[in-house]
């Protein structure tokens, strides 16, 4: 009996003093894995795993809305928005940054299609997280240029039969997203008049006020610089456009 309850607790003590083994960030990284699946709107982190003193997040992503070949085509870029959004995380993802770059671990973000076998894969050095998260000359324009870039790899996104997302924009003091509407199945007159009865524009706040995470990020980023929003609707046939902006304070009003 003396032998089993010996036996137990070297056991406990082994388990024990292997948790104490583990790092401030393998214990953050179990933590963040108990709330994974974690939904983003477009994109869900799968899952952290840390191999070899490195951090890997694992993104499944809808290509529905978002083309990973592309994105997987345009590094840079995407290199430059992971760090633009890094640059002004919420408290949670700041601690965990940090975690990451007291113990020099590199963030390697793979991005996933959900159905498709398309990938994408950025790494972000330890020095690169330091530097993005002690930074404090990146304007609020600089950080929103860098999400619109990143914007456009999403685009063109088809929403509906004859209305597709072309591009985004930043015009003067005002972002633009411009859709392409196919005149077959829509009357440019017709959206002409919801717009002038104010209909289109409850619609689309009624939109921005249920949006992801990720979409609010970039709208939070208009905020910031001081910018508007605003939707261009552009006729495939005739080239008329229709428009409905927001004012910066609608905008902060809204969010």
């Amino acid at each position: 009996m003396k032998r089993k309850t010996s036996l137990a607790l070297t056991l406990f003590v082994c388990m024990a003093l292997v948790s104490c083994m583990k790092s401030a960030l393998e214990q953050a990284i179990e933590a963040t894995n108990k709330k994974c699946p974690i939904d983003m709107g477009i994109m869900t982190i799968e899952k952290l795993e840390f191999q070899e003193g490195n951090v890997y997040f694992h993104y499944l992503i809808d290509e529905t809305l978002v083309n990973v070949s592309e994105l997987a085509k345009q590094p840079e870029i995407l290199k430059a928005s992971l760090l633009t959004i890094f640059s002004n995380p919420d408290e949670d993802m700041r601690s965990f940054l940090k975690l990451m770059v007291d113990e020099k671990s590199d963030l390697h973000a793979i991005f996933k299609a959900k159905t498709s076998e398309d990938k994408a894969e950025v790494v972000l050095s330890a020095d690169e997280l330091k530097t993005c998260l002690d930074d404090e000359s990146t304007t609020p324009d600089d950080k929103l240029k860098s999400l619109i870039q990143t914007t456009n790899l999403q685009l063109p996104t088809d929403l509906q039969n004859g209305i597709v997302i072309r591009q985004c924009i930043l015009e003067g003091k005002t972002v633009f997203y411009i859709y392409e509407v196919n005149e077959e199945f829509y009357d440019q007159e017709m959206i002409k008049k919801q717009v002038e009865s104010g209909i289109l524009k409850q619609n689309l706040t009624l939109a921005l006020k249920s949006s992801d995470d990720m979409s609010k990020r970039f709208f939070n980023a208009i905020v910031n610089a001081n910018k508007g929003l605003g939707y261009r609707y552009v006729g495939t046939t005739s080239g008329n456009t229709v428009e409905v902006t927001f004012t910066n304070e609608e905008l902060k009003e809204i969010l």
